[in-house]
């Protein structure tokens, strides 16, 4: 039982930090904004965050002098090493620091630093014995069941959003493609206009129907991580994030193309057929009378 109250005290400080970090951000941005890296209303990090700095400081609970620089080396520990997990296993920066002072890396900074230590005393001396009231007051067997079942769910949304998030690199490494090999397109037919344009508008189509099928989580994500970069496709993660963000989910979309044939699709550029522009004056009285008023002018001029 001791874990079933654990995992339930977990959970409660994943869903307060989710409601902190969607406050914070809907208020900065101006819209509403789903914040966290997972689906539902929880940030894994704060609850993990959480009992972290309460097992650490459970001695030192009644000298808040020792509190608050401890729960600021953990936390800001925390989120150093959480951040360059990400990076490494997704190959994508999805916070970043760089433009506050005293930043390490971009993964942490002074200012963010000082706000963990602050919240921290809120969690120690307010928010945990609220939470460790709360938590006992369902029974036993309605406890495990809350448990089994919110565990099950927590789980299954860390696999879909894993699975979404390697699908958004292969999306931006297909974008990151047919951008270069346009440009490349483009260069080699400097001089025949209809050869550029016949480029251009395949690339864009292309990029646009490879982006109109990114699923509602990678969508997400990148309203989720306004300031998430990627090293490698910063380019094509900028342009999707402002296509995304002007744009409804569409109904239609190409499927996920290779990259080998992106490379096929481009080289088969062919030359639109040239328009025949008819003269809409060529039939009917009008027509007469302009090649009557032509024939008058010649003969005026002889």
């Amino acid at each position: 039982m001791y874990f079933v109250r654990l995992f339930q005290a977990f959970v409660a400080y994943c869903f307060i930090g989710w409601v902190m970090e969607s406050i914070l951000h809907t208020v900065w941005e101006r819209k509403l904004v789903n914040r966290g890296f997972l689906n539902g209303p929880y940030v894994p990090i704060y609850g993990f965050g959480a009992l972290l700095v309460l097992h650490v400081l459970e001695p030192f609970q009644s000298h808040w002098y020792i509190v608050f620089p401890v729960s600021i080396i953990l936390a800001t520990t925390l989120e150093y090493i959480t951040g360059w997990a990400m990076e490494k296993l997704f190959h994508n920066r999805w916070w970043d620091y760089s433009m506050f002072p005293f930043n390490l890396h971009g993964r942490i900074c002074l200012l963010f630093s000082l706000g963990w230590g602050v919240l921290c005393l809120m969690l120690v001396y307010i928010v945990s014995p609220f939470v460790n009231q709360t938590i006992m007051l369902p029974p036993q067997p309605i406890s495990i069941v809350i448990a089994a079942v919110i565990f099950t769910v927590m789980l299954t949304d860390l696999v879909f959003t894993i699975r979404a998030t390697v699908d958004l690199n292969k999306t931006l490494a297909r974008l990151d493609t047919i951008g270069k090999l346009a440009r490349a397109r483009r260069d080699d037919f400097a001089g025949n206009i209809q050869h550029r344009l016949a480029v251009m508008t395949k690339a864009f189509v292309l990029w646009s129907g490879q982006a109109k099928g990114l699923g509602y989580i990678q969508r997400r994500l990148l309203r989720a991580f306004p300031s998430m970069k990627s090293p490698v496709y910063q380019e094509s993660i900028d342009r999707l994030r402002t296509w995304v963000s002007k744009r409804r989910r569409p109904r239609f979309f190409l499927p996920a193309v290779k990259i080998p044939d992106l490379r096929k699709i481009l080289d088969s550029i062919e030359l639109p057929p040239r328009p025949v522009l008819k003269n809409p004056f060529a039939n009917g009285k009008l027509g007469n009378r302009l090649k009557k008023g032509k024939a008058n002018s010649r003969s005026k001029k002889k």
